[in-house]
C-alpha cells in the first residue's frame, strides 16, 4: 500500500509540474482521492497515525487553493472539508487546522442557506478550539475568526436572539485578550459591533468611537500585507461598517452642521475602504471586486444623503457595473442580491429627485427608476428563502418601490391601469408588513404603502 501511495505521489508531482486543462484537473482529483483513500485504510489498519491522514488531506486543500482554484470545483472542495471533519471526529483528532476546515464547511452551508447546520458546525469548531491545551496566539485568533462567522450568519439572517448570545460570548472572548498583542481580534469585533448596532437608535456612539480607535491603531501598528487572511476584515470591512454607522445615525443629529460632519466621516471611511479594496484586488481579484462594489455602493448612499444626486448616480452606476461583473465572473449565489440592492437605491434616488409638482418631463426619469425597481424585484424573488424573513422583506422593499413609482406616474398621466398597478403592488406590501410586525422595514412600509393606501381608502 505504501508503494502504491509513493507511485501516486510521483504521478501527482508530474501532473502539477505541467500546465493543466480540464482533463488533467480531473486526473489530479482522482489521484488525490486515491492517496487519501489508501492513507485512510492505513490508519484504520493501525499502520499509520491519524495525524498522517490529516496531513494528506491538508495537502489536498493546499493543492486545491494553489493549482485548482481557477477551475472552480467548490462542491469537491466542500466535500473534502466534510471528510476532514468526519475523520477528525471518528479518530479523535483535536487539531486547530481541522477545526478551521470545520469553519470552512460551515461557510459552504451558509452560502446555500442551510443556516441551522452552518451554526452547528461553527459552534462545534469554537467548542473544540477552546479545548485545545496550551493555546498559541493563532488558536486564540482562530476562535475569533469562527465567532465572527457565526455572528455574521445570525446578523445576515435576522436571527436576533441567537446573535445576542453569540455576540456576548464573542465579546467576552476578545476582551479576555491583551489589546496590543491581539489588536487584530479587537478590530474584527469592532467591525461586527458597528454592523449590528440597531439602526436609528441613539446611544451607540461608543461603538463607533471604539471602532475608529481600533482602525486608526491598525493603520499605524498592524502592517498587514494585502494577502494576509485578515487584511480585508481590518482594512476594508471595518472602515466600511464605520462609514455605515455614520450614515445610519446622521438622522439623530439635530443641527445641519453636525449632520454634515457625520456624512463627512461616512465618506472618509468609505473612501478608505475603497482605497484598501483596490489593493486587495491585486492579490484576490474576486474578493477585491466584491469589496470595491460594497464601497462604491456605500459612497453612492452617502452622496444621496448629501443631496448630491448626480454624484450618487455615478457611484451607483459604478457599483452596478462592478457587482454585475463580479457575479458574471463567479456566479456566487449570495452575491446577486447585492446587484438588486444597488438597483433599489438607484431607483429610489431617481424617484426622490423629482420635484413635488408632477410634470410630464419627469416620466423618463420615472421609467428609468421603474426599470431599476423591476430588475431588483426579479433578483430578490429568485432569492426568497422560506422561513428567512429578511429575504422576503428585500423582495417587498423592491415591490413597494415599484408600486410607488407607478403611483408617481399616475399622478402625472392620470392612467387608471397605472393606478391599479400601484394599488396592487402597495397592497401586497402592506399585507406582508401586517403579517410581519417585527420586520426591519416596517416604518418605511408605513410611510409609503400605508400612506398612499389610506389616502385612497383602500385600508
Amino acid at each position: 500500500m505504501e508503494i502504491q501511495i509513493n507511485k501516486l505521489n510521483a504521478m501527482l508531482a508530474a501532473k502539477l509540474s505541467k500546465p493543466m486543462h480540464n482533463r488533467e484537473v480531473n486526473e489530479v482529483l482522482m489521484i488525490l482521492q486515491q492517496i487519501e483513500k489508501l492513507t485512510r485504510e492505513l490508519v484504520w489498519m493501525g499502520y499509520a497515525l491519524p495525524q498522517r491522514l490529516l496531513a494528506v488531506q491538508m495537502n489536498e486543500v493546499g493543492i486545491y487553493d494553489t493549482y485548482l482554484a481557477q477551475y472552480k470545483h467548490p462542491e469537491t472542495e466542500d466535500a473534502l472539508y466534510k471528510r476532514i471533519i468526519d475523520d477528525a471526529d471518528r479518530l479523535g483528532i483535536l487539531e486547530p487546522v481541522a477545526e478551521m476546515m470545520r469553519m470552512n464547511y460551515a461557510n459552504s452551508l451558509s452560502r446555500i442557506k442551510q443556516i441551522e447546520d452552518a451554526a452547528h458546525y461553527y459552534k462545534q469548531a469554537i467548542t473544540n478550539l477552546q479545548k485545545v491545551s496550551n493555546k498559541s496566539k493563532i488558536v486564540w485568533h482562530n476562535i475569533t475568526d469562527v465567532y465572527m462567522h457565526l455572528c455574521n450568519l445570525y446578523a445576515d439572517n435576522s436571527m436576533h436572539q441567537e446573535l445576542d448570545a453569540a455576540y456576548t460570548a464573542f465579546k467576552e472572548h476578545v476582551m479576555s485578550l491583551d489589546f496590543e498583542e491581539y489588536a487584530l481580534d479587537y478590530c474584527i469585533l469592532a467591525a461586527l459591533e458597528v454592523k449590528i448596532v440597531p439602526k436609528y437608535e441613539k446611544g451607540h456612539e461608543d461603538k463607533a468611537q471604539n471602532a475608529i480607535r481600533y482602525f486608526e491603531y491598525a493603520l499605524q501598528e498592524l502592517n498587514l500585507p494585502a494577502y494576509h487572511q485578515n487584511y480585508m476584515d481590518v482594512f476594508v470591512v471595518l472602515p466600511n461598517w464605520i462609514s455605515a454607522f455614520f450614515v445610519d445615525h446622521c438622522g439623530d443629529i439635530p443641527t445641519i452642521e453636525y449632520r454634515k460632519n457625520y456624512l463627512d466621516n461616512a465618506e472618509k471611511y468609505a473612501t478608505a475602504s475603497l482605497h484598501n479594496a483596490e489593493k486587495l484586488i491585486k492579490v484576490d481579484y474576486p474578493m477585491g471586486l466584491f469589496c470595491i462594489g460594497e464601497a462604491l455602493h456605500q459612497l453612492g448612499f452617502i452622496a444621496a444623503n448629501s443631496q448630491s444626486v448626480q454624484k450618487a448616480l455615478d457611484y451607483y452606476n459604478q457599483a452596478l457595473h462592478t457587482r454585475k461583473k463580479l457575479f458574471a465572473l463567479t456566479r456566487v449565489h449570495d452575491w446577486e442580491p447585492r446587484i438588486a440592492q444597488t438597483y433599489v437605491n438607484k431607483g429610489a434616488l431617481l424617484l426622490e429627485s423629482i420635484p413635488f409638482t408632477p410634470a410630464i418631463e419627469h416620466t423618463n426619469k420615472l421609467n428609468n427608476a421603474l426599470e431599476c425597481a423591476i430588475a431588483a424585484k426579479e433578483i430578490y424573488k429568485r432569492h426568497i428563502t422560506p422561513g428567512i424573513e429578511m429575504t422576503e422583506c428585500n423582495y417587498y422593499e423592491a415591490l413597494q418601490l415599484e408600486g410607488t413609482i407607478y403611483y408617481a406616474l399616475w399622478e402625472i398621466i392620470s392612467s387608471t391601469p397605472m393606478f391599479d398597478k400601484a394599488k396592487e403592488c402597495l397592497l401586497k406590501c402592506w399585507e406582508w408588513n401586517i403579517r410581519h410586525p417585527q420586520n426591519h422595514y416596517q416604518d418605511v412600509f408605513e410611510i409609503h404603502s400605508g400612506r398612499i393606501l389610506k389616502i385612497h381608502g383602500v385600508i
